[in-house]
């Protein structure tokens, strides 16, 4: 699928449903693993896939001082994210097109990091995006624990009526490819359930 189609894609999702893929409980699992990480709440914030900006939304009532950035690649979801949070900073673009000036103390991934089929290339823009001392917060599906799904790694449709093509890999396979791509685990966190079981903390590898 190209990128007009993947956008047209997930632009429908949008129309069709508004508050897509919305959790007020994953963002404060978000907000409360980062905090005790830190112990401190970071100062300017970066969500890679942001949707409709409802984690920036969430982290916004605790986080008052933080400057707050987002993008997606649905303009859809961009709109509805600057009508809920009118002071951050929302572009629709995909990873490759991201033209920062800025470098951010915390970014976040809910259910993205898994969507980017060049995974490698996709986790060195990344670290590319990060302060020297700052994180990253990443959360993904252990998809090899569905019971729909083959339980053999590889980048592929999660079951039978779900377009969305995701990687499935161990935790390890996971740790492997973020050290390659220059980070080193500070947490590797058991989720709260299959869909959000994969949770890491990354900081960038010290030269």
């Amino acid at each position: 699928m190209d990128k007009q189609e993947t956008i047209a894609e997930y632009d429908r999702y949008y129309r069709k449903k508004p508050t897509k893929w919305e959790s007020e409980e994953r963002n404060e699992y978000c907000r409360k693993r980062i905090e005790e990480y830190l112990e401190y709440t970071p100062r300017v914030v970066l969500d890679i896939g942001c949707g409709n900006g409802h984690t920036i939304a969430h982290l916004q009532k605790t986080w008052l001082s933080a400057k707050y950035y987002g993008f997606d690649l649905s303009p859809e979801a961009i709109e509805i994210a600057k009508a809920k949070v009118p002071g951050a900073n929302f572009k629709a673009m995909f990873l490759d097109e991201a033209d920062y000036k800025i470098r951010f103390e915390c970014i976040i991934l809910l259910g993205v990091v898994e969507h980017f089929e060049k995974l490698h290339e996709s986790l060195v823009q990344i670290n590319n995006l990060l302060t020297p001392n700052g994180i990253v917060y990443i959360e993904a599906p252990n998809c090899l624990a569905y019971p729909e799904s083959e339980h053999i790694e590889g980048f592929r449709r999660v079951n039978f009526g779900n377009r969305q093509i995701e990687w499935h890999l161990s935790r390890q396979s996971w740790i492997k490819h973020f050290k390659e791509a220059g980070f080193e685990v500070g947490a590797s966190i058991i989720g709260p359930t299959p869909q959000t079981e994969f949770i890491f903390i990354l900081e960038k590898q010290l030269a």
